[in-house]
């Protein structure tokens, strides 16, 4: 056999798998493209010379799950001799290993030329991988049992080159026309490479997998590049490059990267534009390889996600990052100054504030306890929820209470670190006032309460004598305790007397309330207790009552002096068309509930007050002055017959009610 005819691993004539290996681990199975080809039965013991005139030629894949299948199983091959005859550095040079294996074995030629070279000894070599190990014991194999003469080499002193442009030019000359449109294409565009089916398509119609392998070559080709000692010329004028422009640039400052790249070619004569394309390929792709990704072009071999983490790590005990700490480590990072900003809003995890950063990412709740941390202050939840990006400060407020890592501390809803020695949680004035009770073994002073309240929580006198009026407590000359029986308790529940509740027909009566942003989001609303008793709910408890848009709760607790609240009504709303503004009539009657719209429109469209009074109270329709006032009388069930004692009676009743809005509406002029 000539010297020419041996060929790299994985090509005839050369064996997949070395004798040695065969016969230790030869029953296992072929990997699977090769056994769907040759039969399911084909071991790794049929690789040996014979396979190239059953198979021509096998993919990457296969390769590397042949060699995967050896590297599972290394235990087993033994401590096998590689060579039978030692070869010198100029014959092991000659043998047609691939760039990688070449590579290798140039830079330990002492050890791969030894005649007692062993197995285990190749996969001990730096950077030798089982794949190389393969290749290698495979082509010695081959080498170990023809009769080739190996020409005797004249040692000539070639002098060594370190002239880039020429260095460069050479490395050109290694890629025929094809790699060059796949390496200006794939490997050297930094935007979105061309897909591996069109640059098939252009090249006679190969397979995507061709290109493919096509592709690895001009790989082969830079990594020897980056590697060997003879091209470090090259290497190191593109790592100035990559301190020039950094590790990350933003996509709009791309001229900067053309800019620095004609810097460091200045000695270079380019034939033509693609030359030049090339080389400045060649360049940048030894400097990072540099790809986009969104508005940024990146050097992919240096983890600058890592930022991120360094600079959380960097947090004095406020949770600050200052300027300083932020600059060293972007600037270790090889981030530009000009790009800190930038490149801090990329991250999208830190929030600029006043010296420094401060850490902005996780939950709402987390965001929001680093921001308090760095202020080492109570903060409002109005200014939280604007910090947070949320739209709705209720229930930002309501997740932030629920929270085990914040306390509220105080009515108007100001915020600090769960734990804070010098503050103590609020949990509602209700809860506080309940705490204080069984503090002090059942009752205590409502001046005590007041006053502690005030000081602690900032709340109004009004406000703590207000909540006492709860129905779950008792007072008695000055003092507060837990009422135990509630039977007792008198409550306001004349409808009559309730705001916005209307006589309808017999034993019905209507509520009317605004459609608003809170009802439209599902939020529940106070109610009047003279409907919640019409209803069927009494104190402390909680009814579901039947609509016809399925059920609504309305509720009676016993720890609020605010009385009964309905639940959501959105789907009332929808279902009757109600938008922002309009108003709905909830109608109570044997026990269930009915809902009509009344459009803001039409109330605003009308002139005559009187009429205007009518539509608010719940009338259908009303044609003139007359029948409004008949409808305002049967509304408020006001038994008198005169127009003018109705309208009187009924303005009293609304001012007693506290619709002033209304009983202004009223005029007992002209009547």
């Amino acid at each position: 056999m000539l010297l020419s005819d041996i060929q790299p691993w994985g090509t005839a004539p050369t064996p997949l798998l070395p004798e040695f290996i065969r016969a230790n681990i030869g029953h296992l199975p072929a990997p699977k493209k090769i056994r769907k080809k040759l039969g399911a039965k084909t071991k790794l013991a049929d690789l040996d010379s014979s396979f190239w005139d059953k198979i021509p030629v096998i993919d990457k894949p296969t390769r590397i799950e042949l060699s995967q299948i050896v590297r599972n199983n290394i235990a087993k091959v033994p401590n096998a001799q590689v060579w039978s005859k030692g070869l010198s550095r100029d014959q092991l040079q000659s043998l047609p290993f691939s760039v990688r294996t070449k590579n290798i074995t140039m830079e330990n030629t002492d050890i791969l030329k030894n005649s007692a070279l062993k197995f285990k000894e190749i996969l001990s070599v730096p950077k030798c991988g089982i794949v190389s190990a393969l290749e290698f014991a495979s082509i010695a194999e081959i080498v170990n049992n023809s009769n080739i003469v190996f020409k005797k080499v004249k040692k000539v002193t070639e002098p060594i080159i370190t002239d880039v442009p020429t260095l460069v030019r050479i490395t050109l000359k290694k890629l025929s026309n094809r790699l060059k449109i796949i390496a200006k294409e794939r490997i050297f565009e930094i935007g979105k490479p061309t897909v591996l089916e069109s640059l098939g398509r252009r090249f006679s119609g190969i397979t995507r997998e061709r290109v493919r392998q096509i592709e690895t070559k001009i790989y082969d080709l830079l990594e020897y590049v980056k590697t060997s000692k003879e091209m470090k010329p090259v290497v190191e004028r593109a790592l100035q490059l990559r301190e020039a422009i950094g590790n990350a640039i933003p996509a709009d400052r791309s001229k900067i990267i053309a800019k620095e790249l004609k810097n460091i070619t200045t000695d270079f004569s380019f034939e033509n534009k693609e030359e030049k394309d090339l080389v400045y390929g060649i360049f940048l792709w030894l400097a990072g390889p540099y790809r986009q990704k969104e508005n940024w072009i990146l050097n992919q071999s240096v983890p600058l996600q890592k930022s991120v983490n360094t600079l959380i790590g960097k947090q004095n005990s406020r949770g600050l990052i200052t300027d300083v700490v932020v600059a060293s480590v972007l600037n270790n990072f090889n981030i530009k100054p000009s790009y800190h900003d930038e490149w801090i809003e990329y991250l999208n995890h830190f929030r600029r504030v006043e010296s420094g950063l401060i850490v902005y990412k996780g939950s709402i709740i987390e965001k929001a306890a680093a921001y308090i941390k760095f202020r080492n202050a109570p903060i409002n939840i109005v200014e939280l929820t604007e910090y947070v990006g949320s739209s709705s400060v209720r229930s930002t407020c309501q997740r932030m209470i629920s929270s085990n890592k914040l306390w509220r501390i105080n009515r108007v809803n100001d915020f600090v670190l769960a734990g804070d020695k010098k503050y103590r949680e609020y949990s509602g004035i209700t809860a506080e006032i309940i705490k204080e009770i069984e503090a002090n073994g059942g009752q205590v002073s409502i001046r005590h309460l007041v006053k502690e309240f005030t000081r602690l929580f900032g709340v109004r006198e009004s406000s703590v004598i207000g909540f006492l009026g709860a129905p779950i407590f008792e007072k008695k000359e000055g003092m507060v305790g837990m009422r135990k029986d509630l039977s007792g308790v008198e409550s306001k529940t004349n409808i009559l007397r309730s705001v916005s509740c209307y006589k309808g027909d017999t034993d019905t009566w209507l509520w009317r309330t605004k459609v608003d942003n809170d009802t439209m989001r599902g939020s529940g609303r106070q109610v009047s207790n003279g409907l919640a008793y019409h209803v069927g709910c009494r104190i402390g408890q909680k009814i579901n009552v039947e609509t016809e848009y399925g059920n609504v709760t309305i509720s009676w607790p016993v720890h609020t002096p605010y009385g009964a609240s309905i639940g959501s009504l959105r789907k009332a709303a929808i279902n009757v068309g109600a938008e922002i503004g309009d108003f709905i009539f909830v109608q109570s009657e044997k026990g269930k509930l009915t809902f009509r719209r009344l459009r803001k429109s039409r109330v605003d469209n009308e002139r005559v007050k009187l009429k205007k009074v009518a539509l608010l109270m719940g009338a259908v329709s009303v044609k003139n002055k007359q029948e409004a006032i008949v409808q305002i009388g049967k509304a408020m069930a006001i038994r008198a017959k005169l127009p003018s004692k109705i309208l009187q009676q009924a303005k009293q009743l609304l001012l007693d009610r506290y619709e002033s809005d209304l009983a202004d509406l009223i005029s007992l002029d002209g009547i």
